[in-house]
C-alpha cells in the first residue's frame, strides 16, 4: 500500500542520513517494490538509491538506479527540481570514476534547466 512504501522510503532515509547506507538501500528496495505494485511514482526511491550506493563506492549501481530515475523524471518535464538533482549527482558519480568530460557534460545539462 502506499502508506507503507512512504514509511519504507522514509526509513531508507533516516538510516542514510545516519550513514548506514546498506540498510537505507534495503529499505528503498523495498520502497521501490511496493511503489512499481501500487503504481507510484519511482524516481525518489531511485534516485535516494543512487544516491545510497555512491558512498558505499557502488558507482555502477548509483549511476543506473540515477540514470532511471533521470529517464523517468524526464517524462514529466513538471518536476524541474528533480531533474536538476539528478543531472548532478550523475556528474558527482562520474566524476568520482575519473570520466571528468561526461562530468561536465551533466553539469551543463543543470544549466539547461
Amino acid at each position: 500500500d502506499g502508506k507503507r512504501a512512504t514509511a519504507l522510503h522514509n526509513l531508507g532515509s533516516c538510516y542514510s542520513s545516519a550513514g548506514d547506507y546498506t540498510t537505507a538501500i534495503n529499505y528503498y528496495l523495498q520502497a521501490l517494490k511496493l511503489k512499481q505494485e501500487n503504481h507510484q511514482p519511482l524516481e525518489e526511491s531511485m534516485c535516494n538509491l543512487g544516491i545510497a550506493y555512491a558512498p558505499l563506492k557502488q558507482y555502477n549501481f548509483a549511476r543506473k538506479y540515477l540514470q532511471w530515475a533521470l529517464k523517468s523524471a524526464l517524462m514529466s518535464p513538471d518536476i524541474y527540481e528533480l531533474i536538476a538533482n539528478l543531472y548532478d549527482n550523475i556528474a558527482v558519480i562520474t566524476g568520482k570514476e575519473g570520466n571528468f568530460e561526461e562530468e561536465q557534460k551533466y553539469y551543463e545539462e543543470v544549466l539547461k534547466i
